[in-house]
């Protein structure tokens, strides 16, 4: 037909005509009237798509379901004309929103696509059209199973159609919309990168005659859009001049937000209006570009403070609001938007209820992504805060609940730590607000609920089930199984390079699928075992009356550092006590660890120690009113620090002043232990054995680079040796046994206590390779976290690094100490840099020798741990004199 490569109206009229006189002259019999049927519904669909008249796409379904009535299921031409009936019932429904539409349009398209084999040379046009009505049902329902089934469709697709296939473009620029509309479910990077790839290929492929040139720039330009609200990038914005009204409109404003000049906003307005006239009232998109027309009118409100543009926009607000309907999964987008507007109001206190109301509603909305929901519940807590409405303790507490949605285990681990990336600042935020408030007690559960979300899913994936196996042995079992699988296929980081074959793509999006499955299993299990008689608080959050018991054996201190400042939160078994640090910013606790990572033995680090003890030691040791010990006997008051944030970075046990004539730190005051939540300090005590198994690895010799070995390892182990029976200890590292990567994982399961002293490799683009260094190779933080440790009572890190994390997610840092918990051990020493050599022996003689006891037949202590390092700790720094960039790391 010329009117396919012409683009031309005219040049489709004329072929109506005949085909509607051929049809006339064909009778209901007749062998080819199926095929005459077809060949007009099809020209009256394209019409249709030309003008937008709702008669010519109601006369094509007509044709279309009369040319199927006379193909029956064994007609060779069954196929095609499924295909055509489904994709006009599609049309209808992008006109009218009638889901039943949409449905039927699958149905039909699931049959073709059943009548196709692999060989046939019109599969791959019925596996994009089944993905486009799966896509379109997706952004209908927010169902993301119907996502994931359309791209996989979308992908064999493309695969069934080679470079010099006349429908490559199109396919590929269908893949590539999925691929972004994944982006903008998922947050995921990877997907909006090959949807820009593929869109760029696709744009290659339409030359500037071809007539759907038009269509793959405006594709194109949305997902360069996208990557511009990501990275901020003003490049982004070019190539989208040339899309559709509605997209250009929006690269226009975008690049006006970027430059402010006012012809720009001017510019998108009127592309915005164009786009508007274009479509008919009842068009579903209609309130998409009301929602973009809106936002311009602001802008320009905002610019020139017109009130009319500001009426206006508020109009166009409340009709795309009333055009998406309560299952819509983008009516939470128009719900904010009229939230994010009613701001900008006279400060009216119904305009602002109204506004918290609509951003309340946009937070929980159903079908849309948690991502979204996510976005818009932390704006609605940051709003409520700064006016101080009464919403925004409900706004905080909402955002912390999505948490765990937000980087659900249907992620693989680089996907979770990359959504909990977006929530940085969140509980630091919420504390603040409530410890404003005077709610100190939800001040602790805010940051106990908001920080170490990662931590907190892989350990309910090994929490014991004893209780429920004596009330529910059924739910119990089900539990372990989807728990067991989940662990199994969550484990890997996503970070390997994906190869271009389609198996291998198809093998990442069933694992995804799977673990989908298994996460929904999971959580529906969860609820079931909820309903049981007293497990109503199963794998919940807990309250304040249970962490307060974190207190039992020490004070609790926890750190927060916010935008609105710093404070202390001391938890004990009776009540929370505030203690403001008013000397100190969230901007300085960044600029001290930046310093003391820069000039570790410079003497500006011993500034940091000073400005740690006047800012934060000191104002909870007057709080408390602790006082100094007065003889070698007494054991200082215990604390516990769960430093939060920049604070996470920062030897907070080491704070003082260390030079002058009247030298003063904290260790004279407390003895000082981390953790990383108060959950961690109830966990259960490893169970008694008769006989404790100790696992000592050293790494004297590093291959290949003896400028890194460790002579002092060996004298480490001589003191371990010294302290530990014999029939208890077993060593690796010696000529006799040395150091394998695989003897090691089967030696770790049985031991009570763990010691490594070796080089530690912290990976921060990789935190599943970060390890330590043996002779064959690196024992990696990811395969010591496959295996659980039954009797882990203490580990002792004597190597670089081991409890550093990442700035970007301090509290959810994936660091060799942290796995060290997760797999089990209620104690982990570690160091925050590289240790000195020659310093281990010291450490290890008087450590060991407290936990041991002087009989080495008694049964070691490992709840002693925190008054061994501070004896080990002590003597070196005031028996020995060693520089104090030496001790202050453990």
């Amino acid at each position: 037909m010329q009117f396919e490569q012409t683009g031309q109206l005219a040049d489709l009229e004329e072929p109506i005509g005949f085909h509607r006189e051929a049809l006339e002259l064909t009778p209901g019999s007749h062998p080819n009237r199926s095929a005459l049927l077809n060949n007009l519904a099809n020209a009256l669909l394209a019409q249709f798509e030309q003008t937008g008249q709702l008669a010519d796409l109601e006369e094509s379904i007509g044709f279309h379901r009369e040319a199927l009535e006379l193909t029956p299921g064994s007609h060779p031409n069954r196929s095609a004309s499924l295909n055509n009936l489904a994709n006009a019932l599609l049309a209808q429904f992008e006109q009218t929103g009638q889901l039943a539409d949409l449905e039927e349009s699958i149905g039909f398209h699931q049959e073709a696509l059943e009548l196709l084999p692999g060989s046939h040379p019109n599969r791959s046009a019925s596996l994009n059209n089944l993905a486009n009505a799966l896509l379109a049902q997706f952004n209908r329902t927010g169902q993301l199973a119907d996502l994931e089934e359309s791209i996989g469709f979308h992908r064999e697709a493309l695969a069934l159609t080679p470079r010099s296939h006349p429908n490559r473009s199109a396919s590929l620029n269908n893949l590539a919309n999925a691929l972004l509309a994944q982006f903008k479910q998922t947050g995921q990077l990877a997907n909006l990168e090959e949807s820009i790839g593929f869109h760029r290929e696709a744009l290659e492929l339409t030359p500037g005659s071809h007539p759907n040139r038009s269509a793959s720039l405006n594709n194109l330009a949305n997902a360069l859009l996208a990557q511009f609200e990501q990275t901020g990038q003003l490049a982004d914005l070019e190539p989208n001049r040339s899309a559709s009204h509605s997209n250009l409109a929006n690269a226009v404003w975008a690049q006006f937000e970027q430059t402010g000049q006012l012809a720009g906003l001017e510019e998108s307005i009127g592309f915005h209006q164009e786009a508007l006239e274009l479509r008919p009232g009842s068009y579903p998109t209609q309130s998409g570009l009301f929602n973009g027309l809106k936002n311009a009118l602001l802008a320009q409100f905002d610019r020139t403070g017109q009130l009319a543009d500001f009426e206006k926009s508020i109009g166009f607000h409340r009709e795309a609001l009333e055009l998406r309907p309560g299952s819509h999964p983008n009516r939470s987008l128009s719900l904010s938007n009229l939230a994010s507007a009613l701001l900008r109001q006279t400060g009216q206190l119904a305009d602002i209820d109204e506004c918290m109301s609509c951003f309340r509603d946009a937070s929980a909305h159903a079908t849309a992504s948690v991502i979204t929901r996510f976005r818009y519940s932390r704006h609605w807590a940051c709003k409520a805060a700064s006016l101080c409405h009464s919403s925004a303790m409900e706004a905080y507490q909402y955002s912390i609940d999505l948490l765990p949605h937000l980087a659900s285990l249907d992620l693989h681990i680089r996907q979770r730590q990359e959504a909990l990336s977006r929530a940085r600042g969140l509980a630091y935020d919420a504390c603040s607000y409530a410890i404003e408030a005077g709610q100190f007690d939800k001040a602790v559960e805010f940051l106990s609920t908001g920080r170490t979300v990662f931590w907190t899913q892989a350990l309910q994936l090994r929490t014991p089930l004893n209780e429920l196996q004596s009330v529910a042995p059924y739910l119990a079992l089900k539990l372990r199984t989807i728990s067991n699988a989940l662990e199994a296929t969550s484990a890997h980081d996503g970070s390997q390079a994906m190869p271009g074959s389609l198996q291998h793509i198809r093998d990442l999006e069933q694992e995804a699928t799977h673990r989908r499955i298994l996460n929904k299993d999971w959580n529906d299990t969860l609820e079931g075992v909820r309903k049981l008689e007293g497990f109503d608080g199963f794998l919940l959050p807990m309250s304040i009356s249970k962490l307060r018991k974190a207190s039992s054996n020490g004070l609790v201190v926890l750190l927060n550092a916010a935008d609105s400042g710093c404070d202390a939160l001391v938890v004990t078994q009776k009540e929370v006590k505030h203690i403001p640090l008013p000397d100190l910013s969230i901007t300085t606790t960044q600029c001290l660890g930046d310093i003391l990572r820069m000039a570790l033995s410079s003497h500006k680090a011993h500034l940091v120690l000073g400005v740690l003890w006047f800012t934060v030691a000191r104002p909870v040791i007057d709080a408390l009113d602790l006082k100094i010990k007065q003889e070698d006997r007494d054991i200082p008051t215990r604390i516990w620090w769960c430093p939060t944030g920049p604070f996470a970075f920062l030897p907070i046990h080491a704070a003082g002043v260390y030079e002058g004539d009247n030298p003063k730190c904290l260790s004279d005051y407390a003895i000082s232990s981390y953790t990383p939540t108060l959950d961690a300090l109830l966990a259960l005590p490893p169970p008694k054995v008769l006989e404790p198994k100790m696992l000592a690895v050293i790494q004297p010799e590093i291959p290949g680079d003896h400028r890194l070995d460790l002579r002092f390892t060996l004298e480490e182990l001589r003191m371990i040796e010294q302290h530990v029976p014999k029939t208890w200890l077993t060593k690796l590292g010696t000529k006799e046994g040395p150091t394998y990567v695989e003897r090691v994982l089967s030696l770790l399961p049985e031991a009570s206590f763990v010691h490594f002293a070796c080089h530690g490799l912290q990976d921060l683009v990789n935190p599943l390779e970060s390890a330590l260094v043996l002779g064959d190779g690196n024992l990696t933080v990811s395969k010591i976290m496959q295996n659980p440790i039954q009797n882990a009572s203490l580990a002792f890190l004597s190597a670089s690094e081991t409890a550093m994390g990442d700035e970007k997610v301090p509290d959810e840092a994936i660091h060799l100490a942290a796995t060290m918990l997760f797999a089990g051990f209620r104690g982990v020493v570690g160091t925050m840099w590289t240790m000195h050599d020659e310093d281990g022996p010291e450490v290890v003689d008087v450590f060991y020798n407290h936990i041991f006891g002087t009989n080495p037949e008694s049964h070691p202590d490992s709840t002693k741990a925190a008054e061994a390092l501070h004896l080990a700790v002590n003597k070196l720094r005031t028996e020995k004199k060693v520089p104090f960039w030496r001790w202050v790391g453990f």
